[in-house]
Formats: C-alpha cells, sequence, structure tokens
C-alpha cells in the first residue's frame, strides 16, 4: 500500500502527480479531505491522473470542489476513476468543466459512461471555452 500524505496548511511545489494504476484500496491519502484542500490551494501543479481509481462519492465530492476553484491545473485524468459512480460523477465532472477556467486537456477515458452522463458533460462544456482535448474512449456513449 501507498500513503501520501496531504495537509493543507504546507506549501508544497508539486508541478505533477501521477497516480496511475492504483486504487483507492491500495493508496492512503491521509486524510483524505487534505487532497482536496491542498488543489484548492496548490500554485504549482499543473498535471494530475488519477487513472484506474475507484473514489467514494465523498472523496469525488471534495475532489470536484477544490478543481472547480484550483487555477493551475492544466491536464486532469480520471481515466476509469469513476466508474462505479455513474451519472452523479458525470454531473460533478461537468461542474468541474463548467467552472474551471484552466483545464486544457481531461481524460474521461473507461468510465462506463451513458448518454445520459455525457449529456451531463455537455452541459458543462457549453460554458467552457478552455478546454481544448477531451478523451471519452471506451464508454457507453451512443452516436451522436
Amino acid at each position: 500500500s501507498t500513503c501520501i500524505r496531504f495537509n493543507a496548511e504546507e506549501k508544497v511545489n508539486l508541478e505533477q502527480i501521477s497516480l496511475k494504476g492504483l486504487n483507492m484500496d491500495q493508496l492512503r491519502i491521509l486524510p483524505v479531505s487534505g487532497l482536496g484542500k491542498s488543489l484548492a490551494q496548490n500554485r504549482s501543479l499543473t498535471r494530475l491522473s488519477l487513472a484506474n481509481g475507484s473514489p467514494t462519492k465523498g472523496e469525488f465530492e471534495d475532489l470536484t470542489n477544490s478543481l472547480c476553484v484550483n487555477s493551475t491545473l492544466k491536464y486532469l485524468g480520471l481515466r476509469n476513476h469513476f466508474a462505479d459512480l455513474g451519472t452523479e460523477a458525470c454531473e460533478m465532472v461537468g461542474r468541474i468543466i463548467m467552472t474551471n477556467r484552466s483545464l486544457v486537456e481531461l481524460d474521461l477515458s473507461e468510465n462506463k459512461m451513458n448518454d445520459e452522463g455525457a449529456n451531463l458533460i455537455c452541459a458543462g462544456l457549453r460554458k467552457n471555452d478552455c478546454l481544448k482535448k477531451l478523451f471519452l474512449d471506451e464508454n457507453n456513449i451512443g452516436p451522436l
């Protein structure tokens, strides 16, 4: 198991975090809400990959709230990250897209997203002019 401690009060100059291949059973973030607070306050992180995760609804909500106010992140990788949370997670991601003005690349591949989820993502896209690349490969989205 891997353990990362995030303390929102400490200033950390990270530019990239990649946790690819670890699920939340293997990765312990102490405290879980610390990641969210750190992302909200971070001024140097530009790439975050949380591929193959399985967060709880509360963990994903904390992440969402932080990413809505983060102003430095350019790339967010959520490949196969929120598949078990369904449409509710798509609504949260739509909110990130709608409010975050720094993201230019977002990977939402392999999340078992259906047409309803894709429509929630599109709602965020209608109010975003910063995102340049959106990856939706290997979801359950029908033809446009």
